[in-house]
């Protein structure tokens, strides 16, 4: 059922929401368009290929949109990676909301003890995904 569920959505042409977080632009000139993110098949298999080059972009920006964090820092950028994860930073941010006429971004995948988190010039919701944060709270409350 999952694999039948869309990557990203936006709502009222402004507000783009996905679980991790933006679509990767490394090695690439021009920006992901929202028109981008739809070549994308759905559902995903990531065992076939049309190019190799092509392949590889869908790849790294299904990891994107599912599993990519914002870096804590808000000089960094986000080319840098993390051990397993893919990070994006204000640039990406901005760089992303401007070509495609976004102004706000809700994502999740991320652990916030205080349940939400609103980053990046308050152009960035994160919503707490972790029930175990929750529950932890209100164990030693």
């Amino acid at each position: 059922m999952f694999d039948h569920l869309p990557l990203a959505a936006v709502i009222d042409d402004c507000v783009f929401c996905a679980h991790g977080g933006i679509p990767c632009s490394v090695g690439r000139q021009d920006p992901v368009f929202l028109a981008d993110i739809d070549q994308i098949p759905c559902p995903f298999d990531p065992s076939l290929s049309a190019n190799a080059l092509n392949h590889q972009w869908i790849i790294r920006n299904v990891v994107a949109l599912l599993a990519s964090t914002p870096v804590l820092n808000s000089e960094q950028n986000g080319e840098k990676r993390r051990t397993e994860q893919m990070a994006f930073g204000k640039k990406e941010v901005e760089r992303f909301m401007k070509a495609n006429g976004l102004s706000f971004i809700i994502r999740s995948h991320e652990s916030i003890q205080e349940g939400v988190s609103l980053r990046m010039d308050d152009t960035l919701l994160t919503i707490n995904s972790h029930s175990m944060v929750c529950f932890a709270l209100f164990i030693y409350s």
